[in-house]
């Protein structure tokens, strides 16, 4: 990732340090964000590296993350969400999906978007610091009420406490210990 972003800022003849920390930060940021809510479908086209223009100049930035619609189990059946929930399965079901990521460029799978944002932590401690510090603050009550707010219309109960599940165990995961 460091390498790809440093490679098309420096490119362009832009001052690639200043820009380079806070570029990886943001890229970090969506890798672990994908984790928290098990995003299965970020790959090399769900990523948008733009020109802006500003009072300064024209630089390179990362553009706000896009298409989490492969999250939080929206693959599965309420029959399926159900049975992960009464089995205690959740942190299998993490564990198992695949996203289009991959950590080595040997493997034939990709690991799972936990792995990956879990993998990155341990990896780049100092990128991933700030936004696994807002992760941290996240509370029960705080995901549960942003979930409840989502119409019935879109969102079922049983889909809605998967979600609340799937948030609150990849966030407990996301931040166990990656020594």
């Amino acid at each position: 990732m460091r390498a790809v972003i440093t490679a098309v800022i420096s490119a362009e003849g832009t001052e690639p340090m200043p820009r380079l920390y806070g570029a990886l930060e943001k890229l970090a940021s969506y890798v672990l964000l994908d984790g928290l809510v098990a995003n299965t479908d970020r790959h090399h086209e769900n990523w948008m590296i733009a020109y802006v223009e500003n009072r300064e100049g024209i630089h390179v930035d990362v553009m706000p993350s896009f298409d989490h619609a492969s999250s939080l189990g929206r693959e599965l059946t309420d029959d399926n969400r159900r049975r992960i929930l009464e089995s205690h399965g959740v942190r299998r079901y993490l564990n198992r999906g695949r996203g289009g990521l991959y950590a080595n460029g040997r493997r034939k799978r990709a690991p799972s978007p936990l792995r990956l944002a879990r993998l990155l932590r341990r990896w780049q401690p100092e990128l991933t610091e700030r936004t696994s510090d807002r992760i941290r603050e996240l509370s029960g009550p705080e995901v549960r009420r942003a979930i409840g707010r989502v119409p019935r219309e879109f969102m079922s109960e049983t889909a809605k406490e998967f979600a609340f599940q799937v948030i609150m165990t990849s966030k407990q995961e996301l931040l166990r210990s990656t020594r």
